[in-house]
């Protein structure tokens, strides 16, 4: 008997939002298929920097000057109410698996959008946004890497987390109300990898996160990235805030 199919049997998984049990023919979820299938996409390509309606989620040509980040794809929204479950569950429960339903369902958001955006896997390498080490001890996982990793393995496409490294510790981006101070919070707190400062990137990156607000510190990690060679840097979100 699998670890996982004993576990379901001492500790039945059900659904996070609607309580169903849970096949133990299918480990690597705590989302029903008739709870996922109630997620709605998002249809709405906006700049993330402003309210402006773009084309093909790229910043806007008013805000391109200032921010490095080329576009923000954002697959569903954080007003669903099981999409606002799922991300507290990752975030605030700390239920890992719930990163391999987020990924599979963005993995789907992006295959269905990559051929529009113009975008080759083959040139594309795929990032999280990482963690201050100290809140990486303090939860234990980097819920944006474990959403990666999901997202990779259902494209089939290798994930990099040694591309950036968070060098300055501040308040969590959550923790912080004003727009203003989220920005602000989000400055210099990102550095190049060791092997990036050696051997500069050449490829556009998918930078992945859970939730983007301001999405001050995608357009941060995109700015380092950039001074680093990538050519674009497209940020990657389950869900806005």
């Amino acid at each position: 008997m699998q670890k996982s199919t004993f576990l379901d049997l001492l500790f039945p998984r059900s659904c996070l939002y609607c309580k169903t049990l849970l096949p133990t023919s299918e480990p690597n979820t705590y989302l029903c298929s008739s709870c996922r299938g109630f997620i709605p996409w998002n249809t709405v390509s906006r700049c993330a920097f402003c309210p402006r309606a773009v084309t093909l989620w790229k910043t806007c040509e008013k805000c391109r000057p200032d921010h490095s980040l080329d576009r923000l794809l954002v697959a569903t929204d954080y007003r669903d109410p099981v999409v606002e479950r799922m991300v507290k569950a990752l975030k605030y429960r700390f239920v890992q698996v719930v990163a391999s339903d987020i990924g599979a369902i963005m993995a789907t958001y992006f295959e269905q959008r990559a051929s529009l955006i113009g975008l080759d896997p083959k040139n594309l390498t795929i990032s999280s946004v990482p963690l201050h080490p100290r809140r990486l001890r303090w939860r234990g996982f980097n819920q944006a890497k474990l959403i990666a990793n999901a997202i990779g393995k259902e494209l089939g496409l290798s994930v990099r987390h040694d591309l950036l490294k968070r060098t300055v510790y501040k308040s969590p981006q959550a923790d912080i109300e004003d727009r203003v101070e989220r920005i602000k919070n989000a400055e210099n707190i990102f550095a190049v990898g060791p092997l990036v400062a050696v051997r500069p990137l050449t490829r556009t990156v998918l930078l992945v996160d859970d939730v983007a607000t301001t999405a001050s510190t995608l357009n941060n990690a995109a700015r380092v990235l950039k001074d680093a060679g990538a050519k674009n840097v497209i940020g990657f979100v389950f869900a806005r805030g």
